[in-house]
């Protein structure tokens, strides 16, 4: 009786790993991008977060050899929102970018002021079907 329980957590386990094997061969982190604040990008990408921020979404934009993802959550009504890049992931036909909207703590003293959070992640050129997931739901693309 223990042999058969030994080796079925066995074939278990060696399932589970081959699964976690073929997940990884198929979707690889992707470690080299950039984010940027939006205070620092092209006037160009400033432009179009200009026209964007009101919104909750995300739009690519194609720009000098690069695509910038500009993500915005749209207005707030006080200081301290942030957005976080989680990861970046890249599969063979689509990229995601995984983030988090975060939010001032309760017992946080923030100015009550409008405010427009937003970010902007450099990818490279050839980055295709770009997603954007804020706590695992999609983000609207925006353009």
């Amino acid at each position: 009786m223990k042999a058969i329980f030994i080796k079925q957590i066995l074939l278990i386990s060696l399932v589970i790993g081959i699964l976690i094997l073929l997940f990884n061969t198929f979707i690889n982190e992707y470690q080299d991008y950039e984010v940027l604040n939006i205070d620092k990008t092209p006037k160009a990408i400033y432009e179009h977060y200009e026209q964007q921020k009101y919104k909750t979404g995300y739009s690519v934009i194609p720009y000098d050899n690069s695509k910038y993802v500009l993500i915005t959550r749209g207005e707030v009504n006080t200081a301290g929102h942030k957005i976080k890049v989680q990861k970046v992931l890249k599969t063979k036909d689509k990229w995601v970018i995984k983030v988090r909207f975060i939010a001032p703590d309760p017992d946080d003293i923030v100015a009550m002021v409008i405010s427009y959070p937003a970010i902007v992640v450099k990818l490279p050129e050839e980055a295709v079907n770009i997603q954007v997931l804020e706590d695992g739901k999609h983000l609207s693309k925006l353009n």
